[in-house]
């Protein structure tokens, strides 16, 4: 076996290991990086889902603090999915 489709084994065995299913190896096979971005995504939306549940940062918050809040969840939301799935 090549050195190359070992890491690309390697790769698709770190995905699988967190629930991925990549269709392809990441450039540079870089599941590793994959794996930490999408560890980063799900603790910021974690954050803001958070906030934005809270009644009082809804109620007490300027309204385009709590608009910027939903867009930026609703983004890092279609991130997340685009990385998951193998898109950049």
């Amino acid at each position: 076996m090549t050195h190359t489709r070992q890491s690309s084994i390697g790769n698709l065995w770190a995905a699988l290991a967190v629930g991925l299913a990549l269709a392809r190896p990441a450039a540079g096979g870089d599941a590793s990086r994959i794996v930490k971005t999408l560890s980063d995504l799900d603790d910021e939306i974690a954050s803001l889902d958070s906030k934005l549940r809270n009644p009082a940062f809804v109620e007490k918050a300027p309204p385009p603090v709590v608009e910027k809040t939903r867009r930026r969840l609703d983004e890092l939301t279609q991130r997340r999915a685009a990385l998951s799935e193998g898109r950049p």
